[in-house]
């Protein structure tokens, strides 16, 4: 059993960049495990309250980075044995940022190269 949710946010033109720290700030709840600061993400191992899914651990997965204009948030959700709480997890949602930058990247590449269409 695990849940993966993602979010997005258009990024004001003066956000300061996301960094751990800032994250952590902005924890409503939970003590932070551990932490993977990549290129693409910022990552929290956070131990807070269970979701109101049975089946699915306290520990979990958190994070953000960005794409674009749009700010990416990550939360990965597992059972309490599942790799999901452990570092697993942050390296799944590392994975999935780096995947959505790089096809990001490619379709904004290949809408500029593409003619526009004529009149």
């Amino acid at each position: 059993l695990g849940l993966i949710t993602v979010s997005l946010s258009t990024i004001p033109a003066n956000a300061a960049p996301i960094s751990a720290a800032a994250l952590q700030s902005a924890l409503s709840d939970g003590s932070v495990l551990d932490r993977i600061e990549t290129a693409d993400a910022v990552l929290l191992r956070v131990q807070g309250t269970a979701p109101t899914r049975e089946g699915l651990s306290a520990t979990h997965w958190r994070g953000t980075g960005q794409v674009g204009s749009q700010r990416v948030g990550l939360a990965i959700y597992g059972a309490e044995d599942s790799a999901a709480t452990g570092r697993e997890g942050g390296r799944v949602l590392d994975r999935l940022m780096q995947r959505t930058r790089a096809q990001a990247a490619a379709t904004a590449q290949a809408a500029s190269a593409t003619p526009a269409a004529a009149e």
